[in-house]
């Protein structure tokens, strides 16, 4: 079983143009995702996907971090990001029992804390919303509704189970769970709760400038430094 980090660069956006390439505390969203995965430890293979190269100058952090071109036809507004993942999947013949994390670059405020605590066979990052909090657009419960899901799978979720939000920082499945149920969660998914603080999903300009703040303000290039602690073995 291999764990392979995923991180979607699509350089087309509707309301942010180019947001994954923009200079954020003098890097890009795509270089911050790939320091916290390589913080994290816990990955064989890095894989950033994308139909833009501009950030191609992280090639030469580590050799587990590899590039994929994208074909233009997954890189359309409509594309959805199992498209790209099972894509992905069958491109570089990854087995069923592997796992795969999707780290979208548009969370850079995501810890390598939150990528080991929230490993697993199928699990996603959420956090509980409150106040006029703009960024976390996509609630738990109206989506699990969508699909026709009743289990939150976590423990005492269901006390504030109406305010959780999907923040987009993490999501862990198994190739296999990734195939079988076409979506990135299901009864099975586990609810890896992440303080709100830390889980704005960039979007808007005032997005960006919001979390470059609270970047600086945590100091997460020095957290991304600091040791592990724990080994993870195969």
């Amino acid at each position: 079983m291999k764990r392979i980090g995923i991180i979607p660069a699509r350089s087309g956006s509707k309301r942010l143009e180019g947001k994954n390439s923009l200079p954020f505390c003098g890097m890009t969203l795509v270089e911050i995702s790939v320091r916290c995965a390589l913080a994290s430890r816990v990955f064989d293979k890095i894989i950033i996907t994308s139909d833009d190269f501009s950030h191609k100058k992280n090639e030469e952090i580590s050799k587990l971090v590899e590039f994929h071109s994208r074909p233009s036809l997954l890189a359309t507004d409509e594309t959805t990001s199992v498209d790209v993942l099972k894509y992905i999947c069958n491109h570089f013949s990854f087995k069923k029992e592997d796992l795969i994390c999707m780290l979208q670059p548009t969370s850079p405020l995501r810890l390598q804390c939150d990528i080991q605590k929230s490993m697993g066979n199928s699990s996603v990052s959420v956090c509980v919303k409150s106040g006029n909090n703009n960024w976390l657009r996509h609630s738990v419960v109206e989506i699990y509704k969508k699909y026709n899901i009743s289990n939150y799978h976590t423990e005492d979720v269901g006390k504030y189970a109406s305010n959780l939000y999907f923040n987009g920082a993490v999501y862990w499945i198994s190739v296999n769970e990734l195939f079988l149920q076409n979506l990135l969660f299901s009864e099975k998914t586990k609810l890896f709760v992440m303080p709100e603080y830390r889980s704005i999903d960039i979007d808007l300009k005032q997005e960006f400038d919001l979390a470059e703040k609270r970047f600086k303000a945590l100091d997460v290039l020095k957290i991304f430094e600091e040791p592990l602690g724990v080994e993870f073995d195969d």
